[in-house]
């Protein structure tokens, strides 16, 4: 905590957030056994249910995660354009790719946005229709993440969420969680009270 004070000194606020990593050289024929009994369970449904493939669809995907904040009630913190810029970058850079899970009419049930760099494979953004829930769609798409580090002998990182049920679904995974620190300024105390109830998932 110490190399923060510099910024506390300032006014800024420390959070702690947490992910899940699997690190650099895990094996998925030995992770799979170890994830819990519900996420193998989804897994598996998922591959009788539906096909996964990439796609180039950034609308769809921005569609997805949006239907995803919305079943939280909240509001997607970014418009199209700003994803269709950072992904503008990436795409030349060659570090993403998006898969999608559709189901035997080919309607979009999820999709994940992935990315990397030299260390890992991170599930930036995924999304998913509420309708879908029960089909297991993010748990393949996540599952198809992990397998993407393995070919590419990167890490892979969850990107975690403090959204409970989202925190547990990542954990069942068995990765090894992991804190992260984070710091912002706030004009007063109220601002501050608001990011708080927002770090630990409750809705405003």
């Amino acid at each position: 905590m110490g190399h923060l004070l510099p910024f506390i000194w300032q006014g800024f606020r420390p959070t702690t957030r947490y992910t899940f990593q699997f690190s650099k050289g895990f094996e998925p024929k030995i992770l799979y056994p170890q994830m819990e009994h519900k996420v193998r369970a989804q897994i598996a449904k998922a591959d009788q249910l539906l096909q996964v493939k990439s796609s180039e669809d950034l609308a769809l995907l921005y569609d997805l995660v949006e239907k995803s904040f919305h079943s939280r009630n909240t509001s997607i913190p970014f418009l199209l354009p700003y994803l269709e810029r950072l992904d503008a970058s990436l795409r030349k850079r060659q570090q993403r790719i998006i898969y999608l899970a559709l189901d035997a009419q080919e309607h979009p049930c999820a999709a994940i946005y992935l990315v990397w760099d030299q260390q890992c494979v991170y599930a930036l953004m995924i999304g998913a229709d509420p309708q879908h829930h029960s089909t297991g769609a993010v748990q393949r798409l996540l599952w198809e993440g992990i397998q993407l580090a393995d070919r590419k002998k990167l890490a892979f990182d969850f990107e975690g969420s403090m959204v409970p049920s989202i925190f547990q679904m990542f954990r069942g995974f068995h990765a090894t969680m992991v804190p992260y620190i984070g710091v912002h300024h706030s004009i007063n105390w109220i601002v501050d009270r608001m990011a708080s109830w927002k770090l630990s998932g409750s809705q405003l």
